[in-house]
């Protein structure tokens, strides 16, 4: 079983329903907790199950674009230290604020 949770978030994860329902019931028991079913989405990362061949994808787009959004809203020297060192891993050579827009 896996429990995360951050700030008023909790996703409870594990291969039995039995396991996922009594942790929900003592949590509930404790704290005022919302059951919001299978999980769709988790801190804007979007959530895909597919049980037929036991698979679960994560897409990362929607945090993605609100991290840069976030970052790069007014952009300065700073911003780009993240994009520099992806963009050198990745390309192999220095990459300028300029290089990397």
């Amino acid at each position: 079983m896996v429990i995360t949770a951050y700030v008023d978030d909790m996703l409870i994860a594990s291969p039995s329903w039995k396991e996922v329902d009594h942790t929900k019931a003592e949590i509930m028991g404790k704290w005022e907790m919302e059951d919001n079913g299978l999980v769709k989405e988790f801190l804007g990362i979007k959530i895909m199950q597919d049980r037929s061949q036991s698979k679960i994808s994560l897409n990362l787009t929607a945090y993605i674009k609100g991290m840069v959004s976030k970052w790069l809203e007014k952009p300065n020297e700073k911003s780009w230290i993240p994009m520099q060192s992806i963009a050198n891993t990745v390309g192999g050579n220095k990459c300028t604020p300029e290089r990397a827009k």
